[in-house]
């Protein structure tokens, strides 16, 4: 390319409609306040800045605005700033994912691969330190609250080497609560990742997680009631909080994020992972596809599993060989009764399947995602009971659709909205009105 590179290019279609927008500048070797103090005098703006040092903020954008913007040589791009949310989306029955078959066994286990000596970051809502796949009698891990006002400088002590199963939790963004909320989805995804039972028994040992032998290094964020993030600085900072910690401090190579946002597109979510995996290429870094699929359909893969570096897990249903312990050791309200799962052919072709709810290739500028598919409906895992002091044995199932109110009853489908569908027979909010 030769010439100027045009204002037109470096607009996200999406920036038009946005009620705030995230503008990439350029710093030129320049102080950022420097920086922001020209472009809010050019065109008479005011610029909110942003925690990530090339990123600023700009309220009620006008159209004559985004023009002038892109056309400075000073911005690189515009993209809507969006509030990141908990994608409720997770990994998979440990058969299914060694072997393919939900009756094939676990090939890779009974090799010896178990996770030994792995450390698997996760961020997401915490962890319940007192359920019996992450308690340890004889030992405790740290929690550590991060400054809000300076989150990249690490206090000491974040980690221990000597706890079985978690080294260290990070709360940072307003959190100052490391334990998880009752049935919290992080309990569940660290559960089935790393999750271990001890002592040892013949059926609840069946839950295990797929490493069971890996330790975990959990990051939590502060959210709001509806799962999203609270301010407009925290979890976009990726590469410099949650990465830089699990990384630099944790030692995790292995990387589980199963928040996102409800947009598509390329932006700093997704360049932030790109960013951090090229500059540390022994890392791995697993997102969720997404929740969109109902929403949008094809090409609904929402950021950040859209980065080109990540490995994006979309959900397939699950097969029933979990399902079969429902009478003997469930601890959880299902929406669906054993029977109705049984019964409906749908659930009989997990393996050909994409979950309703999960996210569609291909991204907005053309590649094929989501990398691999995993079950994501009627996992089986720990289950948080809101108190990380209280060793409790409970596991749960979780799919994407797990916030609306009371379960729907028992009478109900809990739809993507979080709103229930209610069987013939029943009403209200929650199902619970014949």
């Amino acid at each position: 390319w030769i010439g100027k590179y045009k204002g037109a290019y470096k607009i996200d279609p999406s920036t038009w409609n946005a009620k705030k927008i995230l503008i990439h500048i350029d710093l030129e070797g320049l102080p950022k306040h420097r920086c922001v103090d020209k472009l809010n005098k050019i065109y008479h703006i005011k610029l909110q800045s942003h925690s990530q040092e090339d990123l600023v903020i700009l309220l009620k954008p006008t159209k004559k605005q985004i023009i002038n913007l892109s056309n400075d040589d000073q911005v690189l791009y515009l993209e809507p700033f969006e509030n990141a949310k908990l994608s409720f989306h997770m990994s998979s029955a440990s058969q299914i994912v060694q072997s393919g078959d939900a009756s094939g066994g676990r090939p890779y286990r009974d090799s010896g691969l178990m996770g030994d000596d792995e450390i698997i970051s996760i961020t997401d809502s915490g962890i319940d330190g007192g359920n019996a796949y992450f308690y340890d009698s004889s030992n405790t891990y740290p929690k550590t609250n991060l400054d809000p006002n300076n989150p990249t400088s690490f206090p000491g002590n974040t980690i221990t080497s000597i706890h079985r199963k978690i080294k260290g939790v990070v709360s940072w963004n307003g959190e100052t609560d490391a334990n998880d909320a009752y049935e919290g989805h992080g309990t569940h995804l660290a559960g089935i990742a790393a999750g271990k039972l001890s002592p040892s028994t013949t059926h609840w040992s069946n839950f295990d997680g797929i490493a069971p032998n890996a330790k975990i290094a959990m990051m939590t964020t502060q959210l709001n009631p509806n799962g999203h993030n609270n301010s407009n600085q925290g979890i976009k900072d990726i590469e410099t909080v949650t990465l830089k910690w699990a990384h630099d401090i944790a030692g995790a190579r292995i990387h589980l994020h199963a928040w996102g946002e409800e947009a598509t597109g390329y932006g700093s979510y997704s360049r932030g992972f790109d960013k951090f995996l090229y500059e540390h290429n022994t890392s791995t870094v697993f997102v969720s596809a997404g929740n969109l699929g109902e929403k949008f359909g094809k090409g609904s893969i929402a950021q950040p599993g859209t980065a080109k570096n990540v490995i994006t897990v979309g959900a397939s249903l699950n097969g029933n060989l979990n399902i079969a312990y429902e009478d003997k050791y469930w601890t959880h309200t299902s929406p669906m009764s054993k029977y109705d799962i049984d019964t409906n052919p749908l659930y009989g072709m997990w393996n050909v399947s994409v979950a309703a709810f999960s996210s569609r290739g291909p991204t907005s500028d053309g590649r094929t995602k989501p990398d691999i598919l995993v079950p994501g409906q009627f996992v089986i895992g720990a289950r948080s009971n809101g108190d990380d002091t209280n060793n409790n044995k409970g596991f749960t199932y979780m799919d994407a659709n797990n916030n609306c109110p009371n379960d729907c009853s028992g009478h109900g489908v809990c739809g993507d909205d979080s709103i229930c569908r209610c069987h013939e027979g029943y009403c209200g909010n929650d199902c619970g009105v014949i």
